[in-house]
């Protein structure tokens, strides 16, 4: 039975940039054992994940709080598709 959010049963991919290692990790884990969910990719800089971002074209963007040259208060997801 596909899912009601995302009905064509396509997996959300999730593009993170995050420039601690150690949460990174903790977010590929638990991404990656999430039913539904890939990860598109990631970064440790906004530079490359601008790039990236643009090839592999994700539902939703994770930023870190303060990963170089992006300075949010908070971790941020971005919505980028109406899935």
């Amino acid at each position: 039975m596909a899912d009601v959010a995302n009905p064509a049963g396509a997996a959300y991919r999730i593009y993170v940039v995050e420039d601690s290692a150690i949460l990174l990790r903790l977010l590929q884990e638990m991404l990656g054992s999430i039913p539904g969910v890939e990860l598109a990719g990631y970064s440790d800089n906004a530079d490359e994940a601008i790039k990236e971002i643009v090839t592999t074209a994700p539902d939703a963007i994770r930023t870190g709080t303060k990963t170089r040259r992006v300075n949010f208060q908070a971790p941020s997801i971005l919505l980028t598709s109406s899935k």
